[in-house]
């Protein structure tokens, strides 16, 4: 039976326009200067590493030092754009918004894979996008630049979309089928592994360790054949990922970027890093601006209504799981994967060396929230309930529809100014009024920008000093 298409009910129509409203704000703040004026050298170092990759004829040059490792993100992305546009901006633009794309549609397939309707899948894959662009520092981790974080979030709605589950059962769902969805889980697994150890952390374990608690939380026997049937392609896929990493990365330079994952901090520092991330949690979701402000000002009401988003998609999760009788099979494997996601970053954050940058939690943030729409789907759909529930459900739907007005508002706002690189008294104006056109620079943050924003125009290299040499 041919089912039916929902795209012509006012929810299908509210929710696709309002996908395509949070798609067309991020294209919007990428494709004009308002990224300019967010850009730095974090957003141009990959575009550098993908060209000295292109120049070696590998997937990375064994001579350009950097700090990380991922074969295969927007290094792949910018290479398809590199003879065209070359060093420049706008291979940055055209990478990202296929990532961006590729972001939408993880999203999209995640709540398709609930069996929910397309409106609603619209909806909520709109309000991931808003949340993803919602400061400056979560539009450069989603849509400035891949890195662990936002390809850890991109490979975890995938794995939990389309890891087997119990409830499809042979009656449902052909062998062809099911033989098709374990190959995929098995090649997203192994092209998550293949990306970077953090990859473990950010997406792997998450959705292999939700399948098993899943399937641990299940009335049914056990069935260890079904059981292993559901995860091992996952399994298998990661190892096969991780030789992938292992094989392409011995030859190259040290890579420094990942020891923020292999260390304890002194014990002296536990409490200090855990008091801290209340404070990280919330500033990640909310620009608070320099200075003081009024509560009750013009200024002061919409961060007091982002402090609170904030605050609520902390407290989601945990709310879901007094409701997690609600929750299919699938939404369950979400939850259980946002906990073990949690479980291990909040351990890194208390006991490792990785409270120091608030964006370390991006993932986390972009988890709570798919597990904050399945909450609200789940309750607002339900036929019974005590009322007092049900009403509260509403108004935390209506209070995040207008957080999802204000965050888009913002981001359409953002300033569109090219004098913070082009402006007199600026760098690039400096250098260019002497007539210079390349040089070496020993700072990071003053070498790879203004190569990318000049299109090459102006060549600045940054050396490194290693064993007494540059």
């Amino acid at each position: 039976m041919k089912k039916k298409n929902d795209f012509g009910t006012r929810t299908g129509v509210l929710g696709a326009a309002l996908l395509a409203l949070a798609v067309f704000t991020v294209l919007h703040w990428l494709w004009t200067d308002a990224f300019l004026y967010e850009f730095h050298s974090d957003t141009a170092d990959m575009l550098l590493a993908a060209a000295s990759a292109r120049d070696a004829g590998a997937i990375a040059s064994p001579t350009f030092h950097y700090s990380y490792f991922i074969p295969f993100g927007d290094r792949l992305l910018y290479r398809l754009f590199l003879p065209s546009f070359g060093v420049s901006v706008t291979t940055i633009r055209c990478g990202m918004t296929i990532f961006a794309g590729l972001f939408a549609g993880a999203a999209l397939l995640l709540f398709r894979s609930f069996r929910w309707s397309r409106g609603i899948c619209c909806a909520a894959a709109a309000f991931l996008l808003c949340i993803a662009s919602a400061t400056a520092k979560m539009r450069e981790i989603y849509f400035g630049h891949t890195l662990f974080y936002s390809l850890g979030t991109l490979f975890f709605f995938l794995g939990c979309a389309i890891a087997p589950t119990l409830d499809e059962s042979p009656v449902d769902v052909s062998r062809r089928t099911r033989m098709l969805r374990a190959g995929l889980f098995a090649l997203c697994m192994a092209w998550a592994a293949a990306c970077g150890k953090p990859l473990l952390l950010y997406a792997v374990l998450p959705v292999l360790g939700g399948a098993l608690l899943v399937r641990m939380g299940d009335a049914r026997p056990m069935d260890a054949a079904r059981s292993v049937r559901a995860l091992l392609p996952g399994a298998l896929g990661t190892m096969a990922g991780l030789a992938v990493f292992s094989s392409l990365s011995r030859s190259l330079l040290p890579i420094e970027y990942t020891e923020f994952y292999e260390w304890f901090s002194q014990p002296e520092r536990w409490w200090e890093n855990l008091a801290r991330l209340p404070m990280r949690w919330i500033l990640l979701l909310c620009d608070f601006p320099e200075g003081a402000v009024s509560i009750a000002s013009g200024a002061g009401l919409p961060i007091a209504l982002q402090i609170a988003g904030a605050v609520l998609l902390g407290a989601a999760p945990i709310f879901a799981l007094l409701r997690i009788d609600r929750f299919s099979e699938r939404e369950r494997l979400l939850l259980a994967g946002h906990w073990i996601l949690a479980t291990g970053i909040l351990f890194y954050w208390i006991f490792g060396t990785v409270s120091d940058a608030n964006w370390r939690l991006c993932p986390l943030v972009l988890s709570a929230a798919a597990v904050t729409a399945v909450l609200l789907k789940n309750e607002l759909s339900a036929a019974s309930g005590s009322p007092f529930f049900r009403r509260a459900t509403v108004c935390a739907a209506v209070f995040f529809a207008a957080l999802w007005v204000l965050l888009e508002l913002q981001t359409l706002f953002v300033p569109a100014d090219r004098d913070v690189w082009f402006g007199e008294g600026t760098l690039i104006s400096t250098i260019q009024k002497t007539g210079v056109r390349e040089g070496y620079c020993t700072d990071f943050w003053f070498a790879n920008a203004p190569t990318v924003v000049t299109d090459e125009r102006l060549r600045l290299r940054q050396v490194v000093r290693s064993n007494g040499e540059w």
